[in-house]
Order: C-alpha cells, then structure tokens, then sequence
C-alpha cells in the first residue's frame, strides 16, 4: 500500500453545519484539505473545478439525496471514492449501490478514528 501525502482535498456534503464544521475541523487537523457544503445540488460543479481526492457525504441531504449525486457523479467520474454516511439502515442502500465500485457506507454514529482510517485506505488505494 502506498503513503497517503498530507494535504488531499476532500469535498465533505452534510446539511447539519455543526456536524459539517466538526468533521472538517477534525479532518483539517488529520492533514486533510476541506471544502464543505450543505446541499448536493453543487457537488457536480465543485468536483469539475476543484477536483477532490475524495467526497464524503450524508445520504439525506434536503435538496437532494446523496444516493442520487452520488450514482450521478459516477458517470462523469467513474473512479472518483465516495464515503456516503447515514442515520438510517444501510441495507438498502447497499442494495441500491451493489454494482458500484468505490463507494462506501459509513452507518452514523461512528468513531472518527473509523472514518480517518476509512479515508487512508481509500486514498492508498487510489
């Protein structure tokens, strides 16, 4: 496996801006560059300028789903990681999503160790 270098952007979608503004402080001090946004309609213009390493994003957002940007993005981005986070069941989004490459489930609530390490083996990877 490769060595993750500091400084990756990651673009981070959650609709709650006191979640919003703890991930991207926490993720910030891991190294990581952050750009967040609290709906997914602007995710398909920040991801054709910015280009990030990584997206990360809630699955209800309240313009749109992250399920719905996420399968919309793969098609102009095919090898482009997504980490979508939920509140609810995780099986029928897996279900939803089983013919995807790079995308992941992360089920809410979940220890921040668990995302960092996620986000290291995706970018290692990639």
């Amino acid at each position: 496996m490769g060595e993750v270098l500091s400084g990756e952007f990651l673009l981070l979608v959650e609709d709650d801006e006191a979640v919003a503004e703890g991930l991207a402080l926490i993720l910030s001090l891991e190294g990581f560059r952050i750009q967040t946004l609290t709906r997914g309609r602007p995710v398909h213009r920040i991801v054709s300028y910015r280009e990030p390493e990584l997206v990360i994003m809630d699955v209800t957002l309240p313009d749109i789903d992250g399920v719905t940007v996420a399968q919309e993005l793969r098609r102009n981005r095919l090898g482009l990681p997504i980490i979508l986070m939920t509140g609810h069941d995780v099986a029928p989004i897996a279900e939803n999503l089983r013919a995807e490459k790079n995308i992941y489930l992360l089920q809410k609530p979940f220890d921040m160790r668990d995302l960092v390490a996620l986000i290291r083996r995706i970018l290692t990877r990639a």
